[in-house]
């Protein structure tokens, strides 16, 4: 199947959030925040300085590696279904339209360093005066107080400080730390984010309240809590877990977990290598034998000595080894559907180019597919991780040019008049 087409026709499909209006500023956790509500059918204006826009603009890779900041593919995926405004914050115009713009909204995400609004007078207590019911998210790398929160972020800044990246890397500890790939901590961030504050819009329709709220995100702090065993082996056992290759941190080395296949490609193996010391039944050391039997009848792996648990026990590398061998001499592919079929956790460690050619994703619909008219062409790129049939993820407009919809917000939200856009923008508010 291929992935689904968005046409002009889909744009206006409902979301579960349709009508929801968000201001976001700022870049990292409440831009990929701000992504998730658009999504989900909020109508998000995103706030750009006039000169150079967002710095996410600048990031790459780049429609086709021409730096052009209008042809950011980062920029694309997490600015998709949003409008774009450009508002100069350091001008007392641009805090004037700032403030009443947030009379309008029902949330602010705000991605700025902590007190960057406050100083422009555009924090939550004023904002608050003039909207009761605001919720203003403010997403940063520590927070907004605490010893930490005037540190300077970013992903790999926080990715450290959280704890996460000790947790990457090698059996070799001689090499350092790496990171995961894949901006861990904004998304965790965002996705966090997105969390609090449609908590917040159910409390409010809960409770009945028109009282806003005030949500602090921190990037550490949701990187922190993603360490999987680490806190608890040190805090109930005082023992510091220790990075190893493709696999989850321990305290002590476990058994290698990769395997090279006869093409040359790899399989995240570490269940099944482990099988003859296991007690998973879904890992069971007798199906891996009952699948080596017809193809390697003299394989070692089938000497009855290998029917008794305690020589496995005592000699789990032999087992392993013995294992490797018989996944070594297939390809990949040939391995990974195999086992699946016999009921063993074995996975294909997939380049992008495969992922993005998966057959059960496609089959799924994850990957979509839009017209970019401004840079005329198709853009394919991620989905939802989730459906909703009521209420389905959509993309009903590419993601902005720079200052794209300023008249047009300027107009619609606050009744302004082509003389008043002109206005500000002789001031260089816009």
């Amino acid at each position: 199947m291929q992935a689904t087409l968005y046409t002009a026709s889909d744009y206006s499909a409902p979301g579960p959030v349709s009508g929801l209006r968000v201001l976001e500023t700022g870049g990292g956790g409440a831009e990929a925040c701000g992504r998730l509500l658009a999504g989900l059918g909020a109508e998000v204006v995103k706030l750009e300085p006039p000169l150079g826009g967002s710095p996410s603009r600048a990031i790459g890779p780049f429609l086709s590696n021409d730096g052009h900041a209008e042809h950011s593919l980062f920029f694309w995926y997490y600015n998709q279904n949003k409008r774009s405004v450009t508002l100069d914050l350091d001008t007392p115009s641009g805090q004037h339209l700032f403030r009443q713009l947030a009379t309008t909204v029902d949330v602010v995400l705000d991605g700025n360093v902590p007190g960057y609004l406050n100083k422009r007078g555009c924090g939550y207590e004023l904002l608050r005066e003039l909207n009761r019911a605001l919720i203003v998210c403010a997403v940063s790398p520590f927070g907004q107080d605490g010893p930490y929160a005037w540190m300077q972020g970013g992903d790999l800044i926080e990715m450290a400080m959280g704890g996460v990246l000790w947790l990457c890397g090698y059996d070799d500890h001689a090499i350092p730390p790496i990171r995961g790939e894949g901006w861990h901590a904004m998304n965790a961030a965002g996705i966090w984010a997105l969390n609090a504050v449609l908590a917040s819009l159910v409390s409010q329709r809960l409770s009945g309240s028109d009282a806003g709220d005030l949500i602090d995100v921190s990037a550490q702090a949701c990187l922190a809590i993603s360490q999987e065993e680490g806190f608890s082996w040190y805090a109930f056992n005082k023992e510091n877990v220790q990075r190893q290759t493709g696999r989850h941190a321990k305290p002590h080395l476990s058994t290698e977990a990769q395997v090279q296949c006869s093409d040359g490609q790899w399989l995240q193996a570490g269940n099944v290598l482990a099988a003859a010391t296991s007690f998973n039944a879904w890992n069971d050391f007798g199906k891996v034998r009952d699948w080596i039997r017809p193809l390697q009848p003299d394989s070692p792996i089938l000497d009855p000595v290998f029917d008794d648990m305690e020589y496995r026990m005592a000699h789990p590398a032999e087992a392993s080894s013995l294992i490797r061998l018989f996944i070594e001499s297939m390809p990949a592919d040939v391995v990974y559907r195999t086992a699946q079929e016999r009921g063993l956790t074995i996975a294909h460690i997939r380049e992008p180019e495969h992922v993005l050619n998966d057959g059960h994703l496609q089959d799924r619909e994850f990957f979509i597919s839009y017209e970019d008219p401004g840079a005329g062409v198709t853009v394919r790129s991620p989905g939802a991780p989730f459906k909703m049939s009521a209420t389905p993820w959509s993309v009903r407009r590419p993601a902005p040019g720079l200052g794209e919809h300023t008249a047009e917000i300027l107009r619609d939200w606050l009744g302004c008049t082509d003389a008043d856009v002109l206005a500000f923008r002789s001031v260089r508010a816009i």
